[in-house]
């Protein structure tokens, strides 16, 4: 299973960042300073448009890449491979869990 889901998502290795990730990662005011703007990133929302208007409240994922930008730099392939780890990691606990619950081993 590892395999296949490794087969299926290696290739996002090499592309680079999507249109909206300039909306927390890519040249992100605050998660770019990486750890220096942790005290702004809790404090602030989600996203504020040009008009000053903001939209939700979500440090978590400002935080995550913060620490993203601290330890590795801007690098869309360091952000691509955290998620690919992510996604095995639910993906075999799923598959742990419905193993559980059909009693399959």
């Amino acid at each position: 299973m590892t395999l296949a889901v490794c087969v299926v998502y290696f290739n996002i290795l090499g592309n680079g960042y999507n249109l909206d990730d300039n909306l927390v990662t890519q040249g992100h005011a605050l998660t770019s300073q990486g750890l220096a703007g942790t005290g702004k990133i809790i404090t602030s929302s989600y996203y504020t448009n040009a008009a000053d208007v903001s939209f939700g409240y979500r440090p978590v994922t400002h935080l995550t890449f913060a620490i993203e930008h601290q330890l590795f730099g801007e690098h869309a392939a360091v952000s691509h491979f955290i998620n690919l780890l992510l996604f095995l990691s639910a993906v075999l606990l799923f598959y742990q869990l419905i193993s559980e619950w059909v009693g399959a081993d």
